[in-house]
């Protein structure tokens, strides 16, 4: 728990000057020269000690809340060049420097690592975060209370301090990245996204080179593994490459249909560029004094920049990079979402079945519905289903999804009361035999995929953990094919199918088993 803090903090100038002062380690050798390094082993740079020791400069006393322009953010900003120094990356901003001056003595703090590849070394990657917070806090800008340091340790020495760890990830790897990626420590956010937009205004490379823009912004009071993700729908094909990029992580990513204003992602995405936008969203120390160092989750913030890292990886080796989708602005987006009603099962046969029998997998019948397959089946209260087509005992769950999948005409064999021996009985059920029991959706920011719209309850899509909302990424090994060949293959494909799904941004692969195909 944080205390009151100090108004005036009189080694800050000193502090200043020892960051200002720190020696700049010798030129890194020549990629040529360095053994290989791939995104495995970059990833290692990224340590819980350096996101510490980050995070407790920039979210210290000593900076007095690193407003905008006052000298606590200006000591920011040296800090940030210190920094990104020691790393092999070059300056960013203007007239060969590491900043970009704008507006009321503002400075963006910008840095690059060149491409390496020479056909795509123009085009340009932008990760980003902004360094400035609120000082000591106005009626404008905190909740209170006013006239104590408000540290801004999630937002966004969080952000700030991910960049970092990411900077020195990409700028360890060998061979470099193709494309260009550009560093970017916004300033003056809190004051209205003037750091993003100046830059996305006057921008320090060919503004048409551009092709994605990734925000960092409160990335460290991760619950629950839950990351907020926005602007996923600004270029097709972004939300596969994010759960590419979230093979390691495996964080839980929040696919919000809407781009918000709040972060300096919407200077970008206004702009037309495609952007992604992280955060780990809002609380209780949000723009108050108590936004401290000792609340983050560092873990959290280490797999939120392997996260960055590897999507930054991807996309600045990628082979081509999707352009802005202009629909994005203009369309429903919940439209690709599928309801959460669950469709409602179709009754097959009719009956309902003791529980406590039930938990036994016994199926014994204690009502034939009128006007049912089982009453013209001739199912009779008491009778123990003993065999039906395609199961012969087991749980219930397999009992029902039997029924499901069963083509008529149908086979039983019950034990009845006064009965010696068991009955055979056979019928048609109602309703069609599912085989898979799932429904589907294409989705124009989604191409190569389909999203589940719906499964059918104790369908054997069902039972193997499909949800509607899942993103079938592969089909038995191939891309998912256009919609009538999809429907061939879910009609004709042998048991079991293969289906490698996304659900909130993690990969995983299902195998559903399914009857023999018709005919066989």
């Amino acid at each position: 728990m944080s205390t009151s803090r100090t108004l005036r903090t009189p080694g800050l100038l000193l502090f200043v000057v020892c960051w200002c002062g720190t020696a700049v380690g010798e030129d890194a050798p020549a990629a040529a020269d360095r053994p290989v390094v791939s995104i495995v082993g970059a990833l290692e740079r990224i340590t819980l000690p350096d996101l510490k020791q980050r995070c407790s400069v920039l979210a210290s006393d000593s900076l007095e809340g690193r407003e905008a322009g006052a000298r606590g953010g200006k000591a920011a900003a040296a800090y940030l060049q210190t920094e990104l120094k020691k790393l092999p990356v070059k300056p960013g901003g203007d007239r060969g420097g590491w900043t970009q001056e704008f507006g009321s003595d503002w400075r963006n703090v910008l840095a690059v690592l060149p491409g390496a590849d020479p056909a795509r070394k123009s085009e340009v990657i932008v990760i980003g975060a902004h360094y400035d917070h609120v000082g000591y806090g106005n009626a404008n800008n905190s909740r209170g209370p006013f006239g104590l340091i408000h540290n801004g340790a999630d937002d966004n020495s969080s952000g700030v301090s991910v960049l970092v760890e990411v900077a020195d990830a990409l700028s360890a790897l060998n061979p470099p990245p193709a494309r260009t990626v550009v560093f970017a420590f916004w300033d003056a956010e809190e004051s209205g996204l003037y750091g993003s937009a100046h830059w996305a205004g006057s921008p320090t490379v060919p503004r048409e080179k551009i092709r994605l823009v990734i925000n960092t912004d409160m990335v460290g009071r991760l619950r629950d593994d839950k990351v907020i993700v926005m602007g996923w729908r600004s270029a097709a094909g972004l939300r596969l490459q994010l759960a590419e990029a979230n093979r390691g992580p495996k964080l839980w990513l929040s696919l919000e249909d809407a781009v918000t204003s709040d972060s300096d992602h919407w200077s970008f995405y206004r702009a037309s560029i495609p952007t992604i936008h992280f955060d780990t969203g809002k609380h209780r120390d949000y723009h108050t004094p108590s936004d401290d160092a000792d609340k983050l989750n560092y873990d959290g913030m280490r797999r939120v920049a392997e996260l960055v890292a590897c999507l930054a990886e991807s996309a600045a080796n990628a082979t081509e990079l999707p352009k802005f989708r202009r629909e994005s602005f203009s369309e429903q987006a919940a439209a690709y979402r599928p309801s959460e009603r669950k469709p409602t099962p179709q009754i097959r046969l009719g009956i309902t079945w003791d529980p406590e029998s039930a938990k036994a997998g016994r199926v014994l019948v204690t009502r034939a519905n009128p006007n049912s397959a089982a009453s013209r089946i001739g199912l009779l209260a008491g009778d123990e289903i003993v065999r039906l087509t395609g199961w012969s005992g087991g749980s219930i769950e397999d009992f029902r999804t039997a029924i499901q999948v069963a083509r008529s005409p149908i086979q039983l064999v019950v034990r009845r009361n006064g009965k010696s021996e068991d009955i055979p009985l056979s019928g048609n059920l109602d309703g069609d035999a599912v085989r898979v029991g799932l429904s589907w959706q294409y989705d124009p920011a989604v191409p190569g995929c389909a999203i589940v719209w719906g499964v059918v309850p104790d369908s054997p899509a069902a039972r193997a953990g499909l949800l509607a909302g899942d993103l079938l990424v592969r089909f038995n090994g191939r891309p998912v094919p256009p919609v009538s060949t999809l429907n061939q293959w879910l009609r004709e494909s042998a048991s079991p199918l293969q289906l490698d799904i996304e659900r909130q941004g993690v990969l995983q692969r299902l195998e559903v088993p399914v009857p023999p195909p018709d005919g066989a």
